[in-house]
């Protein structure tokens, strides 16, 4: 786990320790609608550690570079490029689309 992780994940947990500590003084000496309110949004800053401390981008395949398979690679190659737009889209720069396209709405060059 990277330092800066570590560090917003002590952050965190500093803020909801926080917020329990303003929870528990008003529960005593205060109001207690706002106790219940303070409550309520110290669980968030707790909840945003546990989220930070389960999400490892070290152990996140994506962000690793794991190397894709010439099969995957097409794959993804033919995904993309029927995504993509026709060939007089490009050339028309944005302003005209072939009869078959997907896209085929006119659009103004503006």
């Amino acid at each position: 786990m990277p330092p800066v992780q570590r560090a917003r994940i002590a952050l965190h947990l500093t803020a909801g320790l926080c917020l329990a500590f303003v929870t528990v003084q008003y529960a005593l000496y205060g109001p207690w609608p706002l106790a219940l309110l303070f409550g309520i949004v110290s669980v968030v800053p707790l909840d945003a550690a546990i989220h930070l401390a389960a999400h490892d981008p070290a152990t996140d395949g994506r962000r690793r570079g794991v190397a894709l398979t010439d099969e995957d690679s097409a794959a993804l190659v033919r995904a993309a490029l029927n995504q993509a737009c026709c060939e007089r889209w490009w050339t028309a720069l944005g302003t005209d689309h072939d009869p078959t396209c997907h896209n085929g709405r006119r659009r103004n060059a503006a």
